[in-house]
């Protein structure tokens, strides 16, 4: 704990020498005077300031800027733009570029024979030019080609058939087990979008389900699709299925994340889930340690940190969470019985009390010694407390509470 060690190392330099301990201020000056956060020295804290400040760089930029370009094509469409009725028969296949066509045309060999379908979608027919079957299913691209032979054949018959269709596939893009990447598509079967998720490994844990995109080229633009998982879940059941077509894409974004520092079992950054409070953020990062402080929690947003936040407080994407160590004060010195921290109860404590929790002082305490180190505008300054004369009930109003990081110290008397 970097408070503790500040606190210890500072009171051994001003114990030291550096300054000689301050006179007690008047009756209600010293309780009045506020401490520093007591968490402000924490090595946690100071990270968990900057990530706040400055953001953390993600984890997956590439990704999130596909997704953010997928979220704003043609936002309007949703799920219902891709289903199917699971009983409806398979539409005929489309021709594509890459097909190797027979083109078989009755009487007259000759003008027929074998067509590589091209990237621009066409087929070569000799003087007649190229000829665009493209996008065609094999009794469209039949006709067109009777078309274009009518100039040269009476009444030609025509039978195109694909004797070799070109590799189809799809891909996935972003948080899935498998890492993502192209899937073929079978020309025995067809495949859906759950079928390519299942393909791929699954969703990932920090997979934003409530964000999938379908991009599909259509009509010579690109259209995005886009729906949740548990969106597609429900359509098998009702009678329908979101079948894909050949360079179909599907993108799967990461969860916005938030991230917690201090002390819970695990630091760092997590998955902002739907609905995700502080308390189930917590739950992600282990849980709290022993030595933490559930009522002090802060979230911290840019260069502000709220009030102590409950833990059913929803969190938004960025937000930064710290776990301080419970408010504690710390007794040092040869004149007690016991040092250490020790725990402020939420009705604080005051020296003497703190003496009576810590087992009091030993026989050769110096009760003229004691002083309290505190942390005020950045700097160590020490108080004399006049022990003595509060016991004795001279002082009493000098009987002041502690606050949060504060270090009693009793020294040994001489003799």
């Amino acid at each position: 704990m970097r408070a503790a060690s500040n606190a210890a190392v500072g009171l051994l330099l001003v114990l030291a020498g550096c300054r000689a301990a301050a006179p007690l201020p008047p009756a209600g000056v010293w309780a009045a005077e506020p401490a520093e956060p007591y968490w402000e020295q924490d090595d946690a804290f100071l990270q968990a300031r900057a990530v706040a400040a400055g953001g953390a760089p993600s984890a997956t930029p590439a990704l999130d800027a596909l997704a953010a370009l997928a979220a704003a094509t043609t936002p309007e469409l949703t799920l219902r733009g891709l289903l199917e009725p699971l009983a409806r028969p398979t539409p005929p296949a489309r021709l594509r570029p890459g097909d190797l066509l027979a083109l078989d045309v009755y009487g007259r060999p000759e003008l027929g024979g074998e067509r590589r379908v091209g990237a621009d979608g066409r087929i070569s027919m000799f003087a007649a030019g190229p000829l665009e079957v493209g996008g065609l299913t094999e009794a469209e691209a039949a006709r067109a080609v009777e078309e274009v032979l009518r100039g040269v054949a009476r009444m030609p018959q025509v039978q195109v058939r694909v004797l070799e269709p070109a590799p189809a596939a799809v891909r996935v893009v972003g948080r899935v087990a498998g890492g993502g990447g192209s899937a073929p598509l079978p020309p025995e079967r067809a495949l859906d979008v759950l079928d390519l998720i299942a393909l791929s490994g699954g969703l990932l844990d920090d997979a934003a389900a409530d964000r999938l995109t379908l991009l599909r080229e259509d009509d010579g633009r690109s259209r995005g699709f886009h729906f949740t998982y548990d969106e597609l879940l429900a359509a098998r059941p009702a009678g329908f299925t979101a079948p894909l077509r050949p360079d179909d894409v599907l993108v799967v974004p990461r969860l916005p994340e938030v991230h917690v520092f201090g002390q819970v079992g695990r630091q760092g950054a997590f998955p902002l889930r739907p609905a995700a409070t502080i308390g189930s953020l917590l739950v992600q990062a282990g849980g709290l340690t022993p030595g933490a402080s559930a009522r002090d929690v802060r979230v911290l947003r840019g260069e502000a940190a709220d009030a102590p936040a409950a833990l059913d407080q929803a969190l938004a994407a960025g937000d930064v969470v710290f776990v301080p160590q419970r408010r504690r004060v710390f007794l040092v010195g040869r004149g007690l019985n016991t040092s250490g921290p020790l725990d402020l109860p939420g009705t604080g404590l005051t020296v003497v009390q703190a003496l009576a929790a810590a087992g009091w002082v030993t026989k050769r305490a110096d009760l003229d010694g004691v002083e309290v180190l505190r942390y005020l505008r950045g700097q160590a300054t020490r108080f004399a407390v006049p022990l003595r004369e509060i016991l004795d009930g001279d002082r009493r109003d000098a009987d002041y509470p502690l606050q949060p990081g504060d270090v009693l110290h009793v020294p040994e008397g001489a003799w």
